[in-house]
């Protein structure tokens, strides 16, 4: 596996460049937008790492050119996830908010690497979960975080507010978005539960 790395934090750079070596292959890093789209042109990666903060190029340009090369990104926060976030296009497949251990970055990156090779199709109310495309059928792109959550509302799983009120914010903005007949409701002893029109 080949990993992009992108921040502005040489320091930060370096030690995760270690770290992603020894668990992943070679990993290149990045310290501005402009080096890291020249990197990026030589080609040959499975996964791009980016800081938001990164100087240089907008986030949303880097971003844009990543979806064209069909590269998942997961996107470093130096501040709390917000709604804001993920209703951005074009979105990022993950996110992850500074400070974190090496083993959150671990997670998330296996979780974005499964997801990616993904073969499953999950209908509900009138569209489907396309879980390596990282979105709803024919319409808005998800994180891995919001895939997880909309999975376990689709198995019935019992899902608390804690932790991902930002995450059914933004499902619910982008079912409407997508005109998919369904919003996810908070009930008072049951947690979030996810209603179709029909019901």
């Amino acid at each position: 596996m080949k990993l992009l790395l992108a921040a502005p934090n040489r320091d930060l750079l370096q030690c995760y460049q270690k770290l992603l070596t020894a668990d992943y292959g070679e990993t290149v890093t990045a310290f501005d937008g402009t080096q890291f789209l020249r990197l990026l042109a030589e080609g040959g990666y499975d996964l791009a790492i980016l800081d938001r903060a990164l100087p240089r190029v907008r986030h949303e340009l880097l971003l844009r050119q990543l979806q064209r090369e069909r590269l998942p990104v997961i996107t470093l926060l130096s501040e709390p996830l917000r709604v804001g976030h993920l209703t951005e296009e074009p979105l990022s497949n993950a996110f992850l908010p500074y400070p974190f251990r090496p083993e959150e970055l671990d997670a998330v990156i296996r979780d974005v690497t499964e997801k990616r090779q993904s073969d499953e199709l999950i209908f509900f109310a009138n569209t489907a979960l396309e879980i390596a495309a990282f979105r709803l059928r024919g319409g808005s792109a998800l994180t891995a975080a919001e895939i997880d959550i909309l999975g376990r509302l689709l198995a019935g799983e019992h899902v608390s507010q804690e932790n991902s009120g930002v995450l059914i914010s933004a499902l619910n903005h982008k079912f409407q978005r997508s005109a998919v007949r369904a919003r996810i409701q908070y009930k008072t002893g049951k947690g979030f539960q996810l209603v179709t029109d029909n019901e």
